[in-house]
C-alpha cells in the first residue's frame, strides 16, 4: 500500500493548478527514479531491452493519469457521492478491533 500511496501522491503534486512544465517533468523524473526499486510498480518502469523506451511509456501512463485525475468527466456530482458515509480523514491512530 505503501508503494501506491508513494506514487499517487506524486500524481497529486503533479495536477495541482500553477505546477509548469518544467515542475512536472522533475517530478515524473523523481517519480520513475522512485519507484523503479519498488517491486509492485515494476511493470510501470521496467523495459529490459532499452531503458529509453521504458522511460517514454513511463511518461505517456503519468500523462494519461493526470489527465484523468483533472478531468471534469471523472469529479463526481455532489448528490451522486455523498462523502459523510466515509470516515474522516486523520492522522491519529486507529485502534483495530480484533476478535478474541
Amino acid at each position: 500500500m505503501s508503494n501506491g500511496i508513494t506514487f499517487l501522491t506524486y500524481i497529486v503534486r503533479m495536477s495541482q493548478p500553477g505546477v509548469t512544465a518544467e515542475q512536472k517533468t522533475k517530478l515524473k523524473h523523481e517519480l520513475y527514479e522512485t519507484v523503479k526499486p519498488m517491486y509492485i510498480l515494476q511493470g510501470l518502469t521496467a523495459d529490459i531491452v532499452w531503458v529509453p523506451e521504458a522511460v517514454r511509456f513511463f511518461n505517456a501512463r503519468v500523462d494519461m493519469m493526470l489527465e484523468d485525475f483533472a478531468s471534469p468527466l471523472y469529479v463526481p456530482h455532489p448528490d451522486v457521492a455523498d462523502r459523510t458515509a466515509y470516515p474522516r480523514a486523520t492522522s491519529q491512530p486507529v485502534k483495530l478491533q480484533w476478535p478474541k
